[in-house]
């Protein structure tokens, strides 16, 4: 993964409430936007892989990131 990308990656879990998702979201990649005017990155499309993981390219970089759940 490109660090810039990578350091920004955000951890946090579905929002729940009496066991029932409340529709909310939460960023979990962040850091494609570097304000109004310029972006890192421009990420297009996702799929998972067969260990669970978060696949998704980015055509402004031509690549494409892996998103994995590391449990502290």
């Amino acid at each position: 993964m490109e660090s810039c990308v990578a350091d920004r990656l955000q951890d946090h879990s579905a929002a729940l409430q009496g066991g029932k998702p409340t529709g909310e979201y939460q960023d979990f990649v962040v850091g494609f936007v570097a304000d109004d005017q310029n972006v890192w990155g421009r990420p297009v499309d996702v799929t998972f892989a067969k260990d669970g993981s978060l696949l998704f390219s980015d055509d402004g970089n031509d690549v494409v990131y892996r998103v994995t759940y590391r449990p502290e």
